[in-house]
């Protein structure tokens, strides 16, 4: 562990740093949140530490060490993450946003039939877009999907249903949770049908 800053789950590692270098302190700041949450699910969830950084991959999604699903959201100095064993889910997303989304906003990220089932309310609307940002994490694993738009969303109870436009499958399901300012979305994938019980969350 030579090298890292900090002890156990808290710790960054120096590449995680280094990747941090050049974004503005605030943007600095919520990255090695991130990268702190991240590891603390890791170690919450059951698997061994990694002792490697959560590096960043060539499209820009963090990249989890070998054996471990993730997912890990920051903004306005919070963070979360989701982490769990890879034989036993094959995708998580997690996604925080604060403040309304424009309605501008809203007609590239939602289609037309979308905003027509979701109604124009501000809170409906961040839900929406974190919850396609969430299934957009969970699914890119799964499919060839390369736009946020092509995430179709339909209201299921409190949440959505996720699948990417034009493919029959997979389709995830969304949670959605309201949280002061803003809401908090996510995506849990089982694999094979597996309980939910070990996907493990962390904030930081």
């Amino acid at each position: 562990m030579a090298g890292w800053e900090g002890e156990g789950p808290g710790a960054v590692h120096p590449l995680e740093r280094e990747a941090a270098e050049g974004l503005t302190p605030e943007r600095r700041a919520d990255f090695l949140l991130g990268r702190r949450a991240a590891r603390r699910a890791v170690q919450e969830a059951g698997v061994p530490l990694p002792t490697g950084p959560v590096v960043v991959g060539a499209d820009g999604r963090p990249v989890f060490p070998e054996g471990v699903v993730g997912s890990l959201t920051h903004s306005s100095g919070l963070a979360v993450a989701l982490a769990a064993p890879a034989s036993r889910y094959v995708a998580l997303g997690v996604d925080l946003e604060f403040g309304a989304l424009a309605p501008g906003a809203a007609r590239h990220v939602l289609d037309e039939e979308e905003r027509r089932l979701l109604g124009s309310g501000d809170g409906r609307l961040l839900a929406a877009f974190s919850g396609k940002e969430a299934a957009f994490k969970a699914l890119v694993p799964l499919t060839s999907l390369t736009r946020l738009r092509d995430v179709v969303l339909a209201p299921c109870g409190s949440g959505f249903l996720a699948r990417v436009r034009g493919c029959p499958g997979p389709v995830v399901r969304v949670e959605v949770l309201p949280v002061e300012g803003g809401v908090l979305t996510w995506v849990v994938e089982p694999r094979g049908g597996a309980p939910e019980s070990r996907a493990a969350a962390s904030r930081a």
